[in-house]
């Protein structure tokens, strides 16, 4: 797929699933990778059955080149311009019978967070969403729910607007594709964790893009400029630490640049 048409389907349906973007043998690398991490690290529960790990940089060696990958830093230098960063980058893991998940949009948009954009949005992305298919996304195991076209709501069901979080939307969809696929999304997007009734695991990795201007300091964990520092009731902060000077060391020189302003001090 054609840049011309990832920018179309973004825009009319707010999502696009890109296949073959990481090989199979690399695939079953980063696999590997993902799940040592996860057991090494320890993992939070997002919902019952569903794992996340955020400090990861430094243990998914085979994945840190497609953090650079053509085609998704085409669209994002489309939509932000040449000075591209990175907000957030994550694993997950959602194991057979696990909990469906919320509706929501992603940070900025998500009104959970301390740090977000008030409803009613205005129309232009501030960020851009990933998920990287480590294992492939089908009806059975759970491809992500989406809700197209949503993200050209101004508010999504984090906010005010009555539509019940764990509920199914009748417009909604997984998003499915082999694995090596990566779905993009505008992170106004509506979505939501779907069950994985299969038999085996279902392992991705999340990664979010942003333009140079949005300030992220907003996100780091212990920042005392955040507005969620000091826990302020209800609302949500962010988990994704600095990345330690070692491992940006070790970063492939095209990824430096994404993860520069992210890089702890001391």
């Amino acid at each position: 797929m054609n840049l011309e048409k990832i920018l179309l389907h973004l825009k009319l349906d707010g999502f696009c699933v890109v296949e073959g973007v990481i090989p199979p043998e690399d695939v079953r690398t980063i696999r590997h990778e993902v799940e040592a991490v996860m057991a090494a690290q320890g993992s939070a529960d997002t919902y019952e059955g569903v794992s996340s790990a955020f400090e990861v940089l430094g243990s998914i060696p085979t994945f840190l080149p497609y953090l650079a990958n053509e085609k998704v830093m085409a669209v994002a230098r489309e939509w932000f311009g040449d000075h591209v960063r990175i907000s957030y980058t994550g694993s997950m893991i959602t194991e057979p019978g696990n909990e469906r998940g919320r509706w929501h949009a992603d940070w900025p948009y998500n009104q959970e967070k301390a740090a977000h954009v008030p409803a009613p949005y205005p129309d232009y992305p501030f960020q851009l969403s990933s998920i990287w298919m480590i294992s492939k996304f089908t009806d059975e195991n759970g491809g992500t729910w989406i809700v197209p076209g949503s993200h050209r709501t101004s508010d999504n069901p984090t906010g005010a607007i009555g539509v019940p979080r764990f509920e199914p939307y009748r417009t909604e969809r997984h998003a499915t594709g082999p694995a090596g696929s990566v779905l993009l999304f505008d992170s106004r997007l509506w979505h939501a964790t779907a069950s994985n009734e299969s038999n085996g695991r279902r392992i991705s990795m999340i990664v979010r893009y942003i333009p140079w201007w949005l300030d992220i300091r907003v996100l780091m964990p212990g920042n005392p400029g955040a507005p969620n520092h000091g826990g302020r009731a209800g609302l949500a902060g962010e988990r994704d630490p600095p990345v330690k000077p070692e491992v940006y060391e070790r970063l492939p020189e095209t990824v430096k640049p994404l993860y520069r302003h992210w890089v702890r001090s001391s």
